[in-house]
């Protein structure tokens, strides 16, 4: 299925916590989004207009998220969406940096965890920044430590409450942490073939270069998406209409069928005018017309201003299977 391919670039409308005049937006507009290769075999659990309303989402959650880093780290950052795609749960997994720092959250009032996940590289920063430091020295990836994850807690507790400012408009949410992890792995929020939403931001700034991985479960979310599908734009209004009273004039080849024969080639080459051939339809059976080679009506031949003419008597049960005889 498709790679829920955005209907803006991810890098498009980037999002910053920096106020106005000290460059904000600059960083997600320098960059070229990357966009997930198109596979047939890719899982696909939202439509592409759910998906188009995720989008929306992770949008304004960039912007929020953006906002509480440079808060709580009391700095400027930039925050970008750069991929948003549906993916199974284990390649969700695979594709996160090792050591990595991943924390569990319940956002009620769903049940299910989603799974937030820094790079090595912020998670580092956010510490040496919570120590006076400047939080932009460059660190070797590690496994933090207890005390560092108990540091943490004010950023990840801000973190939070930003993807759930991010959600607001979609569902109001309260997050709690349920858990942390340094193996991606250990962090089991749903089976390895259960298909996920996977969306990456791109945090930048005061802060050293890296990502924000957020894991969600579709399945609670789908019926809201579903309630708050993401209506045509006038412009796209008037294109459908336009695509669609082209689609009416397109020429369609229309065929009434009298009947058939199964016949020998020797059966065939023996035929003489005068000669009568029994067809395997009963008079008082409705004829079947074709439409593109397709059954779509039965029917009745008879005259009309001195020609043949159709009669249509009932839909085909080929186009409408409920159709009864």
């Amino acid at each position: 299925m498709t790679a829920a391919a955005s209907p803006e670039k991810p890098g498009a409308g980037s999002t910053t916590g920096m106020p106005a005049g000290e460059g904000a937006g600059a960083v997600g507009a320098a960059r070229t989004p990357h966009e997930a290769d198109f596979s047939l075999v890719r899982p696909s659990r939202l439509t592409w207009r759910q998906m188009e309303r995720m989008h929306v989402t992770f949008h304004a959650l960039a912007q929020r998220l953006a906002t509480a880093i440079s808060r709580s780290l009391v700095t400027s950052a930039s925050s970008a969406l750069w991929k948003l795609e549906q993916m199974r749960f284990d390649n969700f997994v695979t594709q996160l940096p090792l050591p990595a720092a991943l924390i569990s959250v319940v956002y009620e009032p769903l049940e299910r965890p989603w799974l937030v996940a820094f790079s090595p590289s912020l998670a580092l920063a956010a510490v040496d920044r919570i120590l006076g430091g400047s939080g932009t020295l460059a660190e070797e990836p590690r496994d933090l430590t207890s005390i560092e994850w108990t540091m943490l807690e004010p950023f990840t507790q801000a973190v939070i409450e930003g993807i759930a400012a991010g959600f607001a408009e979609l569902v109001p949410l309260r997050g709690r942490q349920t858990g942390r992890f340094s193996e991606p792995r250990l962090a089991r929020i749903a089976s390895d073939h259960e298909v996920v939403i996977s969306g990456e931001l791109r945090v930048s700034g005061e802060v050293p270069e890296s990502s924000v991985w957020l894991c969600i479960l579709p399945d609670e979310l789908e019926p809201l998406l579903q309630e708050r599908e993401v209506t045509d734009t006038p412009e796209e209004s008037r294109h459908r209409h336009h695509l669609s009273q082209h689609l009416l004039l397109t020429p369609m080849n229309f065929r009434a069928l009298l009947g058939s024969a199964d016949m020998t080639l020797g059966e065939v080459l023996k035929l003489e005018a005068g000669d009568v051939i029994r067809l395997d339809q009963r008079v008082e059976d409705p004829l079947v017309a074709l439409v593109e080679d397709g059954a779509m009506f039965r029917g009745k031949i008879g005259v009309l201003a001195e020609k043949l003419a159709y009669q249509v008597q009932a839909l085909s049960k080929a186009r409408h299977p409920h159709v009864d005889s």
